[in-house]
């Protein structure tokens, strides 16, 4: 853990009473009203439990000058202000997005502006907490309605290290949420499901990174993948065409593949009623993975759920030896949907 008050710092000459009053009246005038009454009733319990509380609560914040040329406006903690990022930045998101759907046959989604502060938002609280969540409580720093949206309608990433590192590009964090190889649950696919739901309709993008003290540095975003649908949307429909929807599927490129992650599949029943798509029972499912010799891959860890987390019925499992540029045959027997026994199969070809 990262001392509050590192003794490099200049005021490591004053006592440590000192240094906390120091620095907590440092904070303490730049501090809005709002998030004076919000730690009022969190910081309590003698002087120095409500100075160690108080330096705690409020990080202070820098935003990153490597990260300049992500915002239109740079995030300024003192007044939680999150700022807001280039409208280039988004775009590059958003086609990424796009070029991933595409390969699965979805249909393109589009900017949700109406969602950019809520994202925003989210990224600042989860940079300035340095915790994941997607239902944050009312005690977290910078806590606000439209950052609490942000959180439970988004992808997040949250990157905390002990010094500075170079930001990444925001379309690797997408790519991260395809392969969902470091979802800090293991084994959840969830991220990848919000992102190639067919009833996805458009998204917004949110980034925040700071350096807090001690040199600690955050990286937070937010991917919003959930979204009322608008009445100029007309009916819900799912933009895919297939009777299926599996990762990987066709001539799917490297950069958007890891070897570490979960394949999966999902029946595709009805694109006009995302509810209608649970009526599968993965129950008696057996998968198998063929080279074009014949030989079959070991695959293990079979998992099934009807869980409303994009296209309602899921299936994912492990394939160990899945080479480059070889074309594999998937076969998935025994689903039933809607009561009615189905097999499924398709190929796949991770391409360099």
């Amino acid at each position: 853990m990262t001392a509050i008050f590192p003794e490099s710092r200049p005021d490591s000459g004053r006592s440590p009473l000192e240094r906390l009053c120091h620095r907590t009246k440092a904070r303490d005038e730049v501090m809005t009203p709002r998030v004076k009454k919000r730690l009022a009733a969190r910081c309590s319990g003698g002087l120095w439990a409500w100075l160690l509380c108080m330096a705690a609560a409020l990080p202070a914040g820098q935003a990153l000058a490597a990260y300049d040329q992500l915002y239109l406006t740079a995030p300024d903690v003192s007044s939680c202000s999150a700022g807001r990022i280039q409208s280039e930045e988004g775009r590059r998101v958003l086609e990424v997005v796009n070029e991933i759907r595409r390969l699965h046959g979805l249909g393109e989604v589009g900017w949700d502006p109406q969602a950019e502060e809520a994202t925003q938002q989210a990224a600042l609280m989860l940079a300035l907490n340095r915790r994941l969540s997607h239902t944050p409580s009312a005690d977290w720093v910078c806590h606000s309605p439209a950052g609490v949206q942000g959180a439970a309608t988004s992808n997040l990433h949250l990157s905390v290290a002990p010094s500075e590192f170079d930001p990444r590009p925001s379309t690797d964090m997408v790519v991260g949420f395809l392969t969902d190889v470091r979802n800090r649950h293991a084994g959840d696919v969830g991220h990848r499901r919000w992102l190639l739901d067919p009833f996805l309709k458009r998204v917004a993008f949110g980034r925040v990174g700071l350096v807090l003290d001690g040199g600690v540095q955050v990286d937070a975003a937010a991917l919003s993948v959930v979204s009322p649908v608008a009445p100029q949307d007309g009916p819900t429909r799912g933009n895919i065409h297939a009777d299926h929807l599996a990762w990987p599927s066709g001539n799917y490129p490297q950069k958007y593949f890891h070897p570490d992650a979960y394949l999966s599949f999902s029946a595709v029943v009805d694109p006009y009623d995302r509810a209608a798509n649970m009526a599968v029972d993965y129950r008696e499912a057996q998968v198998s993975l063929r080279r074009p010799d014949g030989r079959t891959l070991p695959v293990s860890q079979l998992r099934f759920d009807l869980q409303p987390v994009g296209l309602p019925n899921h299936l994912q499992f492990r394939a160990e030896g899945i080479e480059p540029d070889v074309e594999y045959e998937a076969v998935i027997q025994g689903v039933r949907v809607e009561g009615v026994a189905r097999d499924y199969r398709y190929r796949f070809r991770i391409t360099p």
